[in-house]
């Protein structure tokens, strides 16, 4: 029993970014709940990047698997098809499956080629879109930017705080996006096309998972017997949600869960008003000089 509640806690959603058709990508969605701010869904990011995102994120999916962990990946082949193929889609994918955190997976670029170096990206603080899991994003991008350059011995960009990305503001989960390296940059390209460093790169996010949600202190969680009330709960908010929270899920094989959309327990603070409201567009942006707009992250 102890054991099962530990699996069904500890999931990881891994988001290897782009992938999307470029008829749905030039498509535009929301870039929060209730905002008349738009962004286009993919713009299919730096040359290379979209296969750099899927390797790094098998080879980390199966580090976290090995240490315990369960994985759902939006992708795990070229093409990403979950929902409506935005990144609404891809916070509702992480969402359902109540994950402890969405890790988006990036390459960055520049139009300056000496640009280099490894940053992650973490939602602002906006009531009503973000402030349920402001706090533990800021710490797991905290703990995985240092693990990463510890891990890889990149140059250390920081940590960069996003209000315009529509993959965040949706989300329900705690969620960063690590931007691996510079594809725009040719020593760092060539290491982002190695497997050997890809791996590097994977050791290093696992690392920072297991620093930002320890599998010990999970199953000594787990031993504490629950109260009925909990169980009972529990029950109904994760009915209909079925195998879609088995180990090793991809979207690519549960496109038709699209339109299930179960809240995890830190989303009940957002009344349908709220998420309703009128809002801004979620604050400013923030993409770091010389840097690509992330104009569909």
């Amino acid at each position: 029993m102890v054991a099962a509640n530990l699996a069904a806690a500890a999931l990881i959603c891994l988001d290897p970014g782009h992938g999307t058709p470029p008829a749905i990508g030039a498509q535009t969605e929301p870039i929060g709940p209730g905002s008349h701010v738009t962004k286009i869904k993919d713009g299919g990011g730096t040359a290379g990047e979209a296969a750099v995102n899927l390797a790094i994120a098998k080879r980390t999916g199966t580090l976290l698997l090995r240490a315990g962990y369960r994985v759902a990946m939006t992708r795990t082949g070229p093409t990403f098809r979950y929902g409506n193929g935005g990144n609404i889609a891809r916070a509702q994918f992480c969402n359902v499956r109540h994950a402890v955190l969405m890790l988006r997976l990036h390459a960055d670029g520049a139009v300056n080629p000496r640009a280099h170096g490894i940053s992650t990206l973490y939602p602002a603080f906006h009531r009503g879109w973000t402030d349920d899991i402001y706090a533990r994003s800021l710490r797991a991008a905290r703990l995985v930017q240092r693990s990463l350059v510890r891990a890889t011995g990149a140059a250390d960009l920081g940590l960069v705080p996003r209000g315009d990305l529509t993959g965040f503001n949706w989300a329900n989960v705690p969620a960063i996006l690590v931007e691996t390296g510079f594809l725009t940059n040719p020593s760092d390209r060539r290491r982002l096309q190695s497997s050997a460093y890809q791996w590097r790169v994977a050791r290093g996010l696992v690392a920072g998972v297991e620093a930002y949600v320890p599998l010990r202190r999970l199953r000594m969680r787990s031993a504490v017997r629950r109260p009925s009330s909990w169980t009972r709960w529990r029950r109904s908010s994760t009915s209909g949600a079925g195998s879609a929270r088995s180990t090793g899920v991809s979207a690519d094989s549960n496109s038709s869960r699209s339109s299930t959309i179960v809240r995890d327990s830190a989303s009940f603070r957002r009344s349908s008003s709220a998420r309703a409201s009128s809002r801004g567009s979620g604050g400013p942006s923030n993409p770091g000089a010389g840097r690509r707009p992330a104009s569909s992250l």
